[in-house]
């Protein structure tokens, strides 16, 4: 078998969002859907639980998959590729990334105090953010690991970084979830790590409201 060969470049990209701009001296919150999911899925449940002043950003993936079901089409999006089997990244965040710094420059958002809110996927994207954005001082993530593993420990690591797991989740170990959690704050992050005993892999209400009680942590 031939070996492929791999470049980067620059091209044209599409991207689909919500968006309602923060005021002068506002806070962006910055929602990062799961897998397969899209931007409305986090949205809806946060929209109506941002102060006046602050901002909203809420894009698709980087990446469409689409999927058939039955006789019709339906499709959510994707961040990055990660094989557990194999535990490699055919396409690794680096692209996602620069998705979102190149979504936040054409915004003009650069001057805003951002916190980055992840959902499973979107959540073990928001320390590469946070690492690779100054303005983001604030990761929230549901569900998910920080891979500390992966992360530049020449890069930053000057943000609050917290996170809500539950026990019954059968898809991201709580365990490792903790244990990342412990490393990423040894790198120099701060922040609160939360378990609920009963919760499984998906958006519930305490987890909203734990996340809710995050956002207002500032400082």
């Amino acid at each position: 078998m031939v070996d492929l060969a791999r470049t980067k470049f620059s091209s044209l990209q599409y991207c689909d969002f919500i968006y309602k701009a923060p005021d002068k001296g506002g806070r962006l919150f910055l929602f990062l859907h799961g897998y397969m999911q899209k931007a409305y899925t986090i949205y809806n449940k946060f929209e109506s639980l941002i102060k006046p002043g602050d901002g909203i950003l809420a894009p698709n993936g980087a990446y469409p998959i689409p999927v058939k079901v039955k006789d019709n089409w339906k499709h959510g999006y994707s961040w990055y590729f990660y094989n557990p089997n194999t535990r490699e990244y055919p396409i690794d965040t680096d692209v996602a990334v620069s998705f979102i710094k190149t979504l936040l420059n054409e915004k003009n958002l650069n001057e805003h105090k951002i916190t980055a809110i992840g959902f499973s996927q979107g959540g073990y994207l928001t320390p590469y953010l946070a690492q690779n954005i100054p303005q983001i001082d604030h990761i929230i993530g549901m569900a998910c690991e920080f891979k500390t593993n992966r992360l530049d420990e020449g890069k930053r690591f000057d943000f609050r970084a917290d996170q809500v797991h539950g026990g019954c989740d059968d898809l991201v170990n709580i365990e490792h979830a903790k244990e990342n959690h412990r490393a990423i704050l040894k790198l120099g992050a701060r922040g609160s790590f939360i378990e609920f005993p009963e919760e499984k892999h998906e958006y519930c209400d305490v987890f909203i409201s734990k996340v809710v009680e995050f956002m207002q942590l500032t400082d």
